[in-house]
């Protein structure tokens, strides 16, 4: 964090807590794959389909 930034580090960190928060241990894999695709990346596989909406509440 810059100095004067701190309001901005906070809602980013609040950002980030929520996503982490969904990210669940037991199905990491799969929200990790969703997320990357909510990025850009390739699409995620039929599987990972009950993982979406956990990572899209965090959003």
């Amino acid at each position: 964090m810059k100095a004067g930034n701190r309001g901005r580090a906070l809602e980013l960190q609040r950002k980030l807590l929520a996503l982490w928060n969904a990210i669940t241990a037991d199905n990491l894999p799969a929200c990790t794959r969703h997320a990357q695709m909510l990025q850009g990346l390739p699409k995620t596989s039929a599987a990972d389909l009950a993982a979406r909406a956990d990572v899209q509440a965090a959003e």
